[in-house]
């Protein structure tokens, strides 16, 4: 592209000097990681595809899960009392 201003002429590239890199994978550090809006991360396209919900599943619930963590935490601090 040439552009012409009051008697000179100089030509602009549109191309660009160097490609910028692209970004390593947050999660298993592979090359070629795209970013993920509803992740707010750049991921592959394994590992993007292991983090978003799929059909097939049911998803765990909060509820759920809490009063199991809590049931096996007080009886692991039992079990190393009574070991002490």
């Amino acid at each position: 592209m040439t552009t012409t201003t009051t008697g000179s002429t100089r030509t602009l590239s549109l191309a660009p000097t160097s490609l910028a890199p692209t970004p390593a994978c947050a999660a298993c550090a592979a090359p070629g990681a795209q970013w993920r809006a509803q992740l707010l991360m750049p991921l592959c396209a394994a590992c993007a595809a292991a983090a978003t919900g799929t059909p097939d599943r049911e998803p765990v619930r909060l509820g759920d899960l809490l009063p199991v963590t809590a049931a096996v935490l007080v009886a692991r601090a039992s079990i190393r009392a009574s070991a002490a």
